[in-house]
């Protein structure tokens, strides 16, 4: 690691150049061959900066059938997800339908049954002639 005080580049920790390590256009940064920074870093922070890795041929092909398996198990699920929406809202509708239909079937049953009540309520309102 470097620590830039008063403009000077200083070295911590015992860091020593690499070779293709250069500094960066401003001068304040070195820049390593892998493209990783050597910079300032606070010696109270306690980093455990391990060798970069680097895969193989076969392990990024690996790599790219795992994304390819979670691509298309997220397509299915979406695929599923949305046609699920679909029959949901289907079933509201049908839903609707059958509350609208049925409460007017009711409605109709209670008006009948209201004129037949009435009608009784009517006959039983006029005096019986006939039995005196």
């Amino acid at each position: 690691m470097t620590k830039k005080t008063n403009g000077q580049t200083t070295k911590l920790r015992g860091e020593k150049d690499k070779p293709g390590d250069k500094l960066d256009s401003q001068g304040e940064d070195k820049i390593r061959a892998d493209g990783s920074s050597i910079g300032f870093e606070s010696e109270r922070t306690n980093r455990t900066v391990g060798p970069t890795r680097i895969f193989t041929r076969e392990e990024r092909e690996a790599f790219g059938k795992i994304l390819e398996q979670l691509q298309e198990l997220q397509r299915e699920h979406i695929k599923y997800v949305e046609s699920h929406s679909d029959r949901l809202i289907q079933r509201l509708k049908e839903n609707h339908e059958h509350k609208s239909t049925v409460l007017g079937k009711m409605s109709a049953l209670e008006e009948e049954v209201v004129r037949i009540l009435g009608g009784e309520l009517e006959h039983s309102a006029v005096p019986n002639t006939e039995e005196e």
